[in-house]
């Protein structure tokens, strides 16, 4: 008798035990009523480089983007020597992006449609900052940003560029994180009584946007990014992403995407959800019926040992077009948030 009940003690153990981790899984990306249209895009640093790839790869989709502290599409060329030289701190050595060439191969990259034409960022908005104190990422780097964009046919008028705040290598907010000339320093949130995510918001949606909410109605989800990339910690993706949903979308009513790509070590796994709860996004949501996707990576100690988005070539050779695996990826679930697969 004490065999078999040690058998059933043992036995229910397990059971429990494949029940808790069955209910700790993170549940599949719901879809919304979603107009693909007014989809837009941003990122810091890392997540900068991701974001405008990912807006010059799916043009076509995407609006607008906000590039914080980083550089000109493909401004790597798949190579890390030039991501840390030429793409960060541009030297004598290395030399400069050269926004206007960046332009030029792109328009051959999407001749062989791994882009979208470029034509498609006519009209589109984009939103620039480059902090005067940023010691990560040379304002001169910035600077090309805007150069890329001209060239690529987005009208003068349609970029803003803000370069002369005195801010580190941050996400800056109105009141939130480190001091604001705080050069680069976990969670690399600086509070510059400037709000970074209102204002790039504000200047894609020309400005036709509610105040930010006081007080959130909506909420944080987790969901499974396995779905979207097969064994993805292997391609630096997280098991696991996460989604501000508005209560507005939650009912059913019509909303936007903006994709949010988090800098290097700003990952979950890194800083807990600190990126996610206090960058400055959720609030302007909240108001404007605006889903905020915010995927996530993981360390790769072979080749991306502090969660940065794949900018330079470490996952695949196809990073900064629609080949590569992470923009698949995160352009998969924006078609699962619309409904559209």
């Amino acid at each position: 008798m004490m065999g078999g009940s040690l058998f059933l003690s043992t036995t229910l153990i397990a059971i429990s035990m494949l029940i808790t981790t069955v209910s700790l899984a993170a549940e599949p990306l719901p879809s919304y009523r979603i107009d693909l249209k007014e989809t837009s895009v941003s990122g810091l640093s890392a997540g900068g480089y991701m974001a405008d790839q990912f807006h010059v790869a799916y043009s076509s989709t995407i609006k607008g983007a906000g590039i914080i502290a980083a550089g000109p599409f493909n401004c790597a060329e798949g190579s890390v020597m030039t991501a840390l030289g030429k793409c960060m701190q541009p030297s004598f050595l290395s030399g400069s992006p050269d926004g206007k060439e960046l332009a030029a191969k792109a328009n051959k990259v999407a001749a062989n449609k791994m882009i979208d034409d470029l034509s498609n960022l006519k009209g589109n908005k984009v939103y620039i900052f480059s902090g005067t104190k940023d010691e990560t990422v040379d304002q001169k780097v910035g600077d090309q940003i805007k150069e890329f964009y001209q060239a690529a046919g987005v009208e003068e008028e349609n970029i803003r560029y803000v370069n002369d705040i005195a801010a580190g290598h941050a996400m800056i907010t109105q009141n939130y994180g480190n001091d604001c000339s705080t050069a680069s320093k976990l969670p690399y949130i600086n509070k510059c009584d400037h709000d970074e995510a209102g204002n790039l918001l504000k200047h894609i949606y020309d400005g036709a946007l509610n105040t930010p909410s006081e007080k959130l109605g909506g909420k944080v989800i987790g969901f499974d990014q396995g779905e979207f990339l097969a064994n993805p910690t292997s391609h630096s993706l997280a098991d696991e992403g996460y989604a501000f949903i508005p209560e507005a979308c939650e009912k059913g009513e019509t909303c936007k995407v903006h994709i949010v790509f988090h800098g290097c070590q700003q990952n979950v796994a890194t800083i807990g959800k600190e990126y996610i709860e206090n960058a400055g996004y959720n609030r302007w949501a909240d108001s404007n019926k605006i889903i905020i996707l915010y995927p996530q990576t993981s360390s790769n100690l072979s080749g991306n040992p502090k969660g940065c988005w794949d900018w330079w070539g470490y996952d695949s050779d196809h990073y900064y077009n629609k080949k590569g695996n992470q923009m698949a990826a995160v352009k998969a679930m924006l078609n699962r948030l619309a409904g559209s697969e």
